[in-house]
């Protein structure tokens, strides 16, 4: 099934709490010789459904609660009755490690640890379990999935599908923002291309200082390792091939990923999916929130704290209430494999 449109809910404004929910002490698990500090979050009272939904960060340096983003969703989602794990990236927090030196298939074994680690110590089947990535979480969730049929369902939330193509909208969103002229355009799109033909030969960090310019600023040699690692990332082999359902929603005026390509390769995949959507989400910028008060390629301090006092209103109208009902329907549907 595939959607475009609208979806409505009261306009409730609702003070997030500073406390959020009260979490579990921090949860050890190991991946690549890594310690991993993860927070199971059990779902609340009566309404468990033995299930437990697995977070997969996007971008950056993540701690567990993605600085607070994760927590209304969180508290949806428990109260519906599931249990919800996350972990703080390798290299953040409490964990070791370096998150820079992954690339999406080491996120993807990270993943697959995380899992195991649930089935060891909680007692979770696979058919249990779901996923729920956000951004760069799209080359990395449904490569699980793939890879592991008997898991129940992902969720994502601002997936692209190809690594360069996102890198190229991502800029170009940004110089058109700054207010750059077509031809200033058009000089990046060349630099682009010689910078995936050179991304390609698999060159060092002295390379690639070797081609900067004086006015360039220089990626640090962790980032540009995990670039190198990932430039070629796409997310459409592992689409074609799970065969879970998916809920992928998209804002209609993210600026970071090119929205109308995610859609247009995801609608034929999921039209022959009957439990699976693609949504683009009137008004709602890239992590799902309201893009009246929420939209920028730069979120800082200031976002972070109106995000604070909004909590789950600053999210577009009705994807909370959306997410909830979708995967209570889709671990509905899983069964264990005879």
């Amino acid at each position: 099934m595939v959607k475009r449109g609208t979806i409505s809910r009261p306009l409730v404004f609702s003070v997030f709490s500073l406390l959020g929910i009260a979490y579990a002490n921090v949860d050890y698990f190991y991946h690549g010789g890594n310690q991993i500090a993860g927070r199971y979050i059990p779902a609340e009272g009566a309404a468990s459904r033995d299930a437990v939904i697995v977070f997969v960060h996007g971008d950056g340096a993540l701690n567990y609660d993605a600085h607070g983003y994760y927590e209304p969703i969180w508290d949806r989602l428990t109260q519906a009755g599931f249990a919800v794990f996350s972990w703080d990236k390798a290299g953040v927090g409490k964990s070791t490690g370096q998150w820079l030196h992954q690339s999406m298939d080491d996120r993807a074994s990270e993943v697959q640890a995380a899992i195991d680690h649930l089935q060891a110590n909680y007692g979770y089947e696979p058919q249990q379990i779901g996923l729920f990535g956000f951004s760069q979480a799209g080359w990395v969730a449904p490569r699980v999935a793939s890879d592991h049929p008997a898991i129940c369902f992902v969720v994502g939330f601002g997936f692209a599908m190809n690594w360069m193509e996102q890198s190229w909208y991502l800029t170009k969103t940004r110089m058109k923002l700054e207010g750059k002229t077509t031809a200033d355009i058009a000089l990046a799109h060349e630099a682009h291309q010689e910078e995936i033909e050179f991304l390609s030969r698999s060159p060092d960090y002295s390379d690639y200082l070797d081609r900067l310019s004086e006015d360039d600023s220089a990626m640090s040699q962790d980032r540009f390792q995990f670039v190198r690692l990932n430039f070629d990332a796409d997310a459409t082999q592992a689409f074609l091939t799970m065969r879970q359902p998916a809920l992928v929603l998209l804002g209609e005026d993210d600026l970071n990923v090119d929205v109308q390509n995610t859609f247009n390769a995801l609608e034929p995949v999921f039209a022959e999916r009957p439990n699976s959507e693609v949504v683009i989400i009137e008004g709602a910028t890239h992590g799902l929130l309201d893009s009246d008060g929420f939209n920028t390629q730069s979120p800082g301090i200031l976002f972070l704290l109106r995000f604070l006092i909004y909590g789950e209103s600053a999210f577009a109208d009705g994807v909370l209430d959306r997410v909830t009902d979708w995967v209570s329907e889709a671990a509905q549907r899983c069964k264990p494999l005879s």
